[in-house]
């Protein structure tokens, strides 16, 4: 069996990598809130299309870190 076969059936694995895309999700959506409040930025959380594009960023960021 292929190593890309095996790591795609292997569950942990994927159980792994879902819970660490969820992890992250979740963070950068706190982060978003918090600045939101502590900055007073309530137009970032207003149209819910800017904002889903905001988190889409913050997530590809923090993948290059």
């Amino acid at each position: 069996m292929s190593r890309e076969k095996q790591i795609a059936s292997d569950p942990p694995e994927s159980l792994r990598r879902h819970f660490g895309s969820t992890a992250a999700r979740a963070h950068c959506a706190r982060f978003v809130d918090s600045y939101v409040v502590e900055n007073s930025r309530h137009a970032l959380q207003v149209h819910a299309s800017l904002y889903r594009d905001l988190l889409t960023l913050l997530q590809r960021e923090a993948l290059l870190l």
